[in-house]
């Protein structure tokens, strides 16, 4: 006869394993909120003259199809739309796009089915 090992968890353990249940539960709210905490960096960004942050002028490259995205970003969130398509042309689109994700997680959609949630629901759908 076996004799079964029962496994204690220590303190950390047991964090990281509620943590984990609990990031699965909400995931559908991690992407909104890092994109609102982007939009309200963007938001708050002072526009200034300074050293750049962006990756492809320093390697060398003299254009980057992405500069100008932030600051463009910042001049729509504070509707100034002309300076904003001067920044970058894709500047408003973006920060529409992100506003509608950012909201589509908060509305609740009941059209979208998933499928059946467990094998009693297969069961009860093929005998109808």
């Amino acid at each position: 006869m076996e004799t079964l090992e029962v496994r204690h968890f220590n303190k950390y353990e047991y964090w990281i394993i509620e943590n984990r249940k609990m990031f699965l539960k909400n995931r559908k709210y991690i992407e909104s909120l890092i994109w609102a905490i982007a939009l309200c960096g963007l938001y708050a960004l002072p526009i200034q003259e300074g050293p750049s942050l962006c990756l492809f002028k320093w390697v060398g490259f003299s254009h980057c199809p992405g500069c100008g995205l932030g600051h463009a970003i910042h001049h729509a969130l504070h509707f100034e739309f002309a300076l904003s398509w001067q920044d970058h042309i894709l500047g408003i689109p973006a920060t529409v796009i992100l506003l509608i994700q950012i909201a589509k997680t908060f509305i609740k959609n009941k059209t979208h089915s998933y499928g059946p949630a467990n094998a009693y629901d297969v069961e009860r759908i093929a005998a109808r």
